[in-house]
């Protein structure tokens, strides 16, 4: 096996879905169908998603944090409650995220330039209630107009194009890490989520910026 061959290989999800859970979780599975069905035209790798978690950190586990780690990019499904603090495991989620990026930036940079983030958020309501610390650094997908519709989002003009594009950004972020001579996932079988008091401070934060005006 070459050393192109286990680079490849140790990216094992081509995202991961980063959701609150809610009792019906329809709209959660419709978004995972068509992500599924649109990156497997571009990457051939899953799209991964727990389907256990129920509450707070019930289903932190290493296996969990692995995968992460392990996938290319993650979605983050957006609802008000995202970014919840009495129970922030989408924060730990999320913040955890946020410090392989940052890792597999520096290494993109030491092989060339890259502006290319690998946290996607989809907003499912509330664009405007997005905190600002992620809405004026991340290009935001606004869904809520589709989903609001009604219809699935294979059926929906607007959201097939953007999960084509969602898929296309997720391969390009493939081809970069694949290409890199040092292994993105070499650290993944240590990785740990931060604790529930470690992202505390972080939520404060982001809950008391001041309000954004309207978007136009």
């Amino acid at each position: 096996m070459t050393e192109s061959t286990e680079r490849v290989m140790a990216l094992t999800n081509a995202c991961f879905i980063s959701y609150r859970h809610v009792t019906d979780e329809r709209i959660i599975v419709d978004l995972e169908n068509a992500l599924t069905k649109e990156i497997q035209m571009w990457v051939s790798k899953p799209v991964y998603r727990d389907v256990t978690r129920l509450k707070g950190g019930q289903f932190f586990n290493n296996a969990l944090a692995r995968a992460l780690c392990e996938s290319v990019c993650m979605i983050v499904v957006y609802i008000p409650a995202y970014f919840s603090a009495e129970n922030p495991y989408c924060a730990r989620e999320f913040r955890a995220m946020e410090q392989l990026e940052r890792k597999r930036l520096q290494l993109l940079n030491s092989s060339g330039p890259s502006q290319h983030g690998f946290i996607i958020p989809i907003v499912c309501r509330d664009m405007q209630g997005v905190p600002k610390e992620i809405v004026s650094r991340r290009h935001c997908y606004d869904f809520e107009p589709i989903l609001t519709r009604g219809s699935k989002l294979a059926n929906d003009k607007q959201a097939r194009i953007k999960i084509a594009e969602i898929a296309r950004y997720i391969r390009d972020r493939h081809t970069e890490l694949s290409a890199l001579r040092q292994d993105p996932c070499q650290d993944c079988a240590g990785l740990s989520f931060p604790t529930e008091a470690a992202v505390q401070p972080w939520l404060r934060k982001i809950h008391s910026a001041p309000a954004r005006f309207p978007l136009r």
